[in-house]
């Protein structure tokens, strides 16, 4: 069966000499593997339709019995050299492993797709901006089912009204002073830090924060994600974050 789709170029592997796996994240089907016959010959078909970080728009004949199908034609619907000639591809990078890693293979994901589409086309002309990486990070893990309890404890669940002063990467949430313990993981947080994941639960928004503090929430997030993925490969491109 001939399909089409839009597609954002997760990852790409060598297969032989002449040919290449391609991973990327499509509008109707999720994440899907291509096989990609010819696509590291000099002059393929294919150009650059399988930059990672960019948009194309991908023909291909949908396999029955496998999970590997093959690609026709190609176009180039986002080139993402932009991401590359202005520093822009480690948050790229930490925003593609988590559609190669988090999510499941041909698994729809409308939200996610338009999320990682949006963050990836405005970082040439928005700047390395921690608070954009960290903004993604938190709707993508909402997107992708594996938000953190932010509005309460997570363990007793009292309302907390502006965030709490701890984050339980084991429990998965703030913790108050009445249940905070000193077993599990857990990271303290400064009052800024806290009240912008608090801020952004509760309106959507991130409040003015440094750039420190959103590389440590984007790290603190990275860890309470790889506890709870367990088994799987790890989110590890955070650690590259200038």
């Amino acid at each position: 069966m001939i399909e089409r789709t839009e597609a954002i170029i997760l990852k790409t592997q060598n297969f032989s000499e002449t040919s290449r796996i391609v991973s990327a994240f499509t509008r109707q089907f999720g994440r899907m593997n291509f096989m990609a016959k010819g696509a590291r010959k000099p002059r393929s078909r294919f150009g650059a339709s399988f930059q990672p970080g960019g948009v194309s728009q991908i023909v291909f004949y949908r396999s029955r019995h496998s999970e590997l199908h093959t690609v026709s034609e190609t176009d180039v619907v986002w080139d993402p050299s932009a991401l590359a000639e202005d520093g822009r591809m480690n948050p790229a990078a930490v925003a593609l492993e988590m559609g190669y890693k988090l999510t499941a293979l041909e698994s729809p994901n409308m939200a996610f797709y338009k999320n990682l589409s949006g963050f990836l086309r405005a970082l040439p002309s928005s700047g390395e901006s921690p608070s954009q990486l960290l903004g993604f990070f938190l709707a993508a893990l909402n997107n992708l089912g594996h938000s953190p309890r932010l509005d309460s404890c997570v363990k007793c669940r009292r309302e907390l009204k502006s965030g709490g002063p701890v984050f339980s990467v084991t429990e998965g949430g703030f913790l108050c002073p009445r249940c905070h313990a000193p077993e599990g993981e857990c990271v303290h947080l400064r009052p800024a830090q806290s009240a912008a994941l608090y801020g952004w639960h509760s309106t959507g928004e991130l409040c003015d924060i440094t750039r420190h503090d959103c590389k440590c929430l984007i790290e603190t997030l990275t860890a309470f994600v790889n506890h709870h993925i367990s088994g799987r490969t790890k989110l590890i491109c955070v650690k590259y974050l200038a």
